[in-house]
């Protein structure tokens, strides 16, 4: 049985060894970069490998390059990496059923994680607000995603809130292909579900919310 062995090109192991460096000396976004001159002396590699490198760390802003200035740390920009890893899943052909198992453990998982967390009133306002856009806009939309992640990150799980919204992105993918505007209206309860989380029943929101997910599959 063979097995297919991936191998780094010379750019993504510098663009590894950049990261690490990064970490290594506990740099924050805005700190200042050796130059790529410097780069490449440090890792004895060419300047246009370096180059290569830099360009892909600052596709996802980890780097930032401005002209005078050099190098510097960035932000990850989540926008796009979202965008990578919501064609990862699409071009591995995982099944709807599969992603929404996925998402419902996420969902479920922070929940159970999320009780007891302090969400002031004017989140409760802003969520609500937008539990009421997401159901205007239907299953999978943009605000749906939204309200998900915006909900996950005031119970205090802004990761899991990410990857949930990333699997939404690849669900509506999936499921949303076909739809005419104006269809698959009626989405996600949220309105329900931030009701029943204000009152403190996380299990009855929870039931609710995979109750939603396992009807868009059916």
């Amino acid at each position: 049985m063979s097995m297919l062995v991936t191998k780094k090109t010379l750019g993504e192991l510098v663009a590894s060894r950049i990261r690490d460096y990064i970490l290594e000396n506990e740099l924050k976004t805005g700190d200042r970069l050796p130059t790529e001159q410097q780069f490449a002396e440090m890792f004895g590699v060419s300047r246009v490998v370096v180059r290569e490198a830099t360009k892909s760390l600052g596709y996802l802003g980890i780097i930032r390059a401005a002209p005078r200035r050099g190098l510097s740390v960035g932000m990850m920009d989540n926008g796009k990496l979202g965008e990578l890893l919501t064609f990862h899943y699409a071009l591995s052909r995982i099944e709807p059923a599969a992603l929404l198992k996925t998402l419902s453990v996420l969902v479920a998982g922070t929940l159970q994680a999320g009780r007891g967390a302090e969400v002031k009133e004017e989140a409760w306002t802003e969520l609500a607000a937008q539990a009421a856009k997401a159901e205007s806009e239907g299953a999978w939309s943009e605000a749906e995603q939204a309200f998900t992640r915006m909900l996950l990150e005031r119970l205090g799980c802004s990761g899991v809130a990410f990857y949930a919204s990333v699997v939404m992105g690849c669900l509506k993918n999936a499921l949303g292909k076909g739809k005419k505007k104006g269809e698959g209206k009626g989405g996600m309860p949220g309105r329900q579900i931030l009701d029943l989380l204000r009152k403190g029943q996380y299990d009855e929101a929870q039931s609710v919310w995979l109750a939603y997910f396992n009807s868009q599959i059916a």
